[in-house]
């Protein structure tokens, strides 16, 4: 179950940006903005480090944004 939500996560980035709705730019800031943002998520989702972890590589590799 877990899987197919991260699934339909990235199946959304994949379609917006494959679209053009989303930039490199605005998937770089979004990620940034998460990512100094864990902290606080990581009081309501405990695994929320590991989950942007996978995600952030996944973009990474992807080539949707510049790795910060």
């Amino acid at each position: 179950m877990a899987m197919e939500k991260n699934d339909r996560i990235l199946d959304l980035l994949q379609e917006c940006y494959g679209k053009g709705l989303i930039t490199t730019n605005q998937m770089t800031k979004g990620f940034g903005r998460a990512k100094y943002g864990l902290n606080d998520l990581a009081l309501n989702i405990p695994d929320a480090d590991d989950k942007f972890k996978v995600h952030y590589e996944h973009v990474v590799v992807r080539g949707w944004l510049v790795p910060v």
